[in-house]
């Protein structure tokens, strides 16, 4: 092709090169085209062996193969059969919630991304080389991508050639009572049957054959996919992690009360029909109690400083177009310095659980939530105790990154 790959719906017409070999003595002898979709123009010759040709693709924009039969116009000439990829043209109307981020994988190419309007539903123009049967739609914007693989529908695909050509081979003329008339007249052969045969005299006679190639037909396109999957749709896993910051207010249920802040991550995970997924998060807190005797006169004051690191595991119990609430439960792994104005300093480490539960809200590039959690996690050092967790209440913010 000189001009690049056919698209159905934008090329009205293209160059077509064809090289072949060119024997002394075949010169002067034409090069002929057929093809089952579309048309050529006249064959010019540009060159030994090259030769050039208007082609004009079909009306139809649904991705296929044209079959392009060729040969020499000489006695017994059979065609040699080539396969012209048609690139087609169609819009994948998606669902989904407005304001969302759609795009779609067609093989190794990405379209999109388009936003959904205020009707849920967003438009991506597509380009489709045959062959694909299948593409991955994306919705991004919430708190997770959603991800599904989608069947593409088109109708069925021509896959008969019919090849006039100079046969010398005798063709005796068909009557009522050994052969019908019209197409069940004409020779039905694949080509390696077609190129088996040769001619016994040189009586030329015009016939027609009929060159059917077997070819695998792609299913059925899905016009419409909802967030949650549509016809033929499968989860995928979501593309997307959540990075950002976390603040918030917690009490030991004892004596320790006070503020904390961190870094927050949330991974998204598509098993099956849940949708779950897992976080990470590092606070800093510290904490100071200090203690004196009746007269005032003997005083100390201690001081803690810790880390609480915590792994979690969520599942999704509602979603909606911009609202989402998890539950879960997690694993909190804490380290703390322990400072005293009148004995020695202490390391500690603790281990223990938690029970949570959050809000979230998309907005901008990611998502804005809050959550509650009640846990345990307690850090003991020589002369120390110190109780990481307790009942918090923290909001954040995370930042989606595909």
């Amino acid at each position: 092709m000189e001009d690049g790959p056919i698209v159905l719906g934008r090329t009205e017409q293209a160059m077509v090169v064809l090289e072949v070999e060119e024997p002394a003595g075949t010169e002067e002898q034409p090069v002929r085209l057929v093809v089952n979709v579309g048309s050529f123009g006249p064959v010019e010759r540009i060159g030994p062996g090259r030769h050039r040709v208007r082609y004009t693709p079909p009306a139809t924009r649904h991705p296929q193969v044209a079959l392009v039969g060729w040969w020499r116009r000489s006695p017994g000439a059979l065609p040699e059969i080539l396969r012209l990829p048609l690139l087609g043209t169609t819009r994948l109307r998606v669902e989904a919630p407005a304001g969302r981020a759609v795009r779609v994988d067609v093989g190794s190419v990405r379209f999109g991304p388009v936003k959904a309007g205020r009707k849920g539903t967003a438009v991506v123009p597509l380009v489709v080389p045959p062959g694909i049967d299948r593409v991955t739609v994306s919705i991004t914007g919430g708190r997770e991508t959603v991800t599904r693989e989608v069947a593409l529908e088109m109708p069925q695909a021509s896959v008969g050639l019919v090849v006039p050509s100079m046969s010398a081979e005798p063709t005796a003329t068909p009557t009522a009572t050994d052969r019908p008339s019209g197409p069940s007249a004409l020779s039905v052969a694949p080509p390696e049957e077609a190129r088996s045969r040769r001619a016994p005299t040189a009586t030329a006679t015009p016939t027609v054959s009929v060159i059917r190639i077997a070819r695998r037909d792609p299913d059925p396109l899905t016009p419409a996919l909802s967030p949650r999957g549509g016809e033929g749709g499968r989860g995928g896993p979501p593309a997307s992690v959540y990075l950002g910051v976390r603040t918030g207010y917690t009490h030991s249920l004892g004596e320790l009360a006070g503020g904390r802040f961190g870094i927050d991550s949330w991974i998204p995970v598509q098993l099956g029909p849940a949708r779950m997924g897992v976080g990470f998060s590092a606070s800093y807190g510290q904490a100071a109690q200090a203690v004196a005797d009746g007269a005032g006169t003997l005083q100390s004051r201690s001081e803690a400083r810790f880390v609480p690191v915590t792994a979690r595991v969520g599942y999704e119990l509602w979603t909606g177009r911009v609202l989402s609430a998890t539950a879960g439960f997690g694993v909190t792994a804490a380290i703390a310095r322990f400072t005293n104005t009148l004995g020695p300093s202490g390391t500690g480490t603790g281990l223990g659980a938690l029970g949570f539960g959050s809000f979230g809200w998309a907005l901008g590039p990611g998502q804005l939530f809050a959550e509650a959690s009640l846990g345990r996690a307690p850090v003991t050092a020589t002369g120390f105790r110190l109780e990481a967790g307790g009942l918090s209440l923290d909001v954040g913010y995370r930042v989606r990154i595909d």
